[in-house]
């Protein structure tokens, strides 16, 4: 089923409830056979030589993929613009994430190594929550899937008592264990290292930051080129580098992109050394 439908239904379900709420959806769109629905018109897609060459024997298959990943963003976009349209929009959290990363990618190259395992998290609190909440944003932060739902209590239970498995709120006024894992990476503040060879770590860079505006900070592709459509410049801080655009996005509520199950990044260009 596209994943418009399963948004549409969600929205329905939304707007007749009575009482407090979860909904949790899978969206399949961007998944094999990666077809985005006919009714959808794709815009055009182009496949750069860098996803070529991660994609390796499956390259033929970029525009579809691409395509496929194009709808399921809208899809998504169209679903929280629908949201902070409505009356919804003052009490419903919206929080996505992916369950995993793209598969069929290579995820060998060194100066990518923890971040070949990322997956983003985009977060929305309405502003009358977050005046009421502390929190702090902290770009150095790190976490991963097991960080998702504290953080989202934290917004939604109003001091209730719950069981932990162990994650953070991840805009924590206070200062929380930082680090991040899945089956195959584990990410701390000193780098990053297969879990199979702890014993080789992938050490952090530390390079330059400059922003000349807070409203929006994107990271370019490879080269040093300017973005259009983004109103602020690139913030370069320490992480992996050559990765492609991760957004954050602060307006009258909080929105967070975070790259997690192996780190938390955002607006920043990433530098790995290898050992």
């Amino acid at each position: 089923m596209p994943d418009e439908y399963a948004f549409k239904y969600a929205e329905k379900i939304l707007n007749s409830s009575d009482k407090p709420l979860l909904i949790y959806i899978l969206t399949v769109t961007n998944h094999s056979p990666f077809k985005a629905p006919e009714s959808y018109q794709v815009k055009p897609v182009e496949v750069s030589e860098r996803l070529n060459q991660l994609l390796g024997p499956l390259k033929e298959h970029g525009t579809a993929l691409l395509s496929a990943y194009q709808y399921a963003n809208d899809a998504f976009g169209q679903f929280i613009t629908n949201i902070k349209d409505s009356p919804l929009a003052s009490n419903t959290l919206i929080a996505g994430t992916g369950d995993h990363r793209m598969r069929y990618l290579d995820g060998t190259l060194a100066n990518e190594f923890a971040i070949n395992y990322a997956v983003p998290f985009y977060l929305y609190v309405p502003q009358k929550i977050l005046q009421n909440v502390p929190f702090q944003y902290d770009s150095q932060r790190i976490g991963s899937h097991r960080d998702i739902f504290p953080t989202l209590y934290n917004f939604s239970l109003s001091d209730a008592s719950y069981i932990s498995l162990g994650g953070n709120n991840l805009l924590s006024t206070q200062s929380i264990e930082s680090f991040g894992y899945n089956a195959q990476r584990v990410i701390n503040e000193q780098g990053s290292y297969d879990v199979y060879q702890p014993e080789k770590l992938y050490p952090w860079l530390m390079i330059s930051c400059t922003v000349k505006r807070v409203r929006l900070i994107i990271q370019t592709h490879n080269k040093a080129k300017s973005t259009a459509s983004f109103k602020t410049t690139i913030c370069v801080g320490r992480s992996l580098s050559n990765y492609d655009s991760s957004v954050f996005v602060m307006e009258e509520f909080l929105a967070v992109l975070l790259l997690m199950a192996s780190a938390t990044f955002s607006g920043t260009n990433c530098l790995m050394s290898p050992p």
